[in-house]
């Protein structure tokens, strides 16, 4: 087996960025990579997060926000974990685990699990109804409220 065909690219994280990534190594003529896995903390397909604010105005519907059909992964021999965070990684084995206990073994790691918002430490910030507004499981929640 040659050392191209054992080349595999795991990726933490599913957000605009990591979609970028992968639009980029899949138009490359010589794919760097013969697997490409991707392990995405939320359980929606990658969206773009700037259209949230229409979602959550009614001038967007989530579908318009994803940023590729599921064929297209499928379509580039990528392999998407939805809803499964990564956990733990362990360097010396190469090896990502899963909040699901799955094990993913790589050659190249890329971390693209985005930002949280902050935490201004104010007084009533942990009440009820007090929330963030980042991603559209929050969208989903202030559109019922």
């Amino acid at each position: 087996m040659s050392a191209k065909a054992e080349q595999t690219l795991v990726i933490c994280g599913h957000g605009m960025v990591a979609q970028r990534l992968l639009e980029k190594l899949v138009a490359q003529p010589h794919r760097p990579f013969t697997r490409i896995v991707v392990f995405n903390g939320e359980a929606s397909p990658a969206y773009n997060r700037i259209q949230l604010s229409a979602l959550l105005a009614g001038d967007a519907n989530e579908d318009s926000l994803q940023l590729q059909q599921p064929d297209w992964y499928q379509h580039n021999s990528i392999t998407v974990h939805q809803g499964d965070p990564v956990t733990a990684i362990d360097r010396e084995e190469r090896t990502v685990t899963t909040a699901s206990g799955r094990t993913q073994h790589y050659t190249s790691l890329v971390l693209a699990t985005g930002s949280r918002s902050a935490s201004l430490g104010l007084e009533g910030e942990g009440l009820e109804g007090v929330m963030g507004f980042r991603d559209l499981k929050d969208t989903r929640q202030l559109i019922h409220t």
